[in-house]
């Protein structure tokens, strides 16, 4: 078919050919599938928290800082919420008039600040779990965590979309997933947040309490925070089909 033709004819017509791919590849090919550049965020630092399941499940975390006083933080099942401080010093006596008992039982997660010791903290925490009927909050189900983990920046979208907290169990709402401007609006400015309040002491013991009554994994918040620096637009989308595609797996084991 090419035999009349030169070799500078041919190369011409691989040349011209090879252009025209280009160019319906690029039609077809458009801004919003260019992926963003990875976000400068540094590290966050190891801040100190520990973690600790009392006698009763109850998670616990705790972080010795240099005060005067105890920071108490609980969650609890049906929106329940108490912070609180007392002073180091006599901080039994301080529990035992501060804290009003209770009879009625309740799922939640706990976390302490404070200039105590390791054993100390976990006295003042039992004695906490007792003093509020704390049990063992409820195991999140495998299709939740297993989403969560595997798309955190993802989730992070739909729970603020929802109002919701950077670390509480997620569910797609109504909101379009974003175009690749929102999105990269989106992850700088949770980075920025997400960096300022692991910092802050009074943001960072409200983390650790929702961490323990949602039983996230310990890294979860360290993980979501380098997951956000390098996610795509994408994100919010692959945790939904994450969802979708657990759910008709799980009916399809029930039938």
């Amino acid at each position: 078919m090419f035999h009349g033709l030169s070799r500078r004819t041919l190369n011409a017509l691989i040349i011209g050919c090879l252009l025209i791919i280009t160019v319906i590849n690029l039609n077809f090919t458009t801004n919003e599938d260019t992926p963003l550049e990875p976000l400068d965020a540094p590290p966050l630092a190891d801040t100190g928290w520990h973690l600790w399941h009392s006698n009763k499940g109850v998670p616990v975390y705790w972080q010795s800082t240099a005060s005067a006083n105890i920071q108490i933080a609980v969650i609890g099942e049906d929106h329940y919420a108490l912070k609180t401080q007392v002073p180091a010093s006599d901080w039994a006596l301080h529990l035992a008039t501060r804290i009003t008992p209770t009879e009625h039982s309740r799922r939640a997660g706990l976390a302490l600040q404070g200039p105590l010791t390791g054993v100390e903290m976990q006295q003042a925490a039992s004695f906490l779990i007792q003093k509020l009927s704390l049990t063992a909050p409820e195991t999140p189900t495998e299709k939740m965590t297993l989403c969560q983990q595997q798309h955190p920046a993802g989730a992070l979208w739909w729970n603020r979309e929802q109002g919701a907290s950077a670390v509480q169990p997620a569910s797609p709402g109504h909101k379009p997933t974003p175009t690749r401007e929102e999105w990269a609006h989106f992850r700088q400015g949770e980075i920025k947040r997400l960096r300022r309040e692991w910092l802050n002491p009074g943001s960072a013991i409200d983390i650790a309490s929702e961490l323990a009554y949602h039983q996230q994994a310990e890294d979860y918040f360290l993980t979501l925070y380098q997951a956000l620096a390098v996610s795509q637009r994408t994100e919010p989308q692959a945790f939904s089909e994450c969802l979708t595609a657990l759910n008709s797996s799980a009916s399809r084991s029930s039938v």
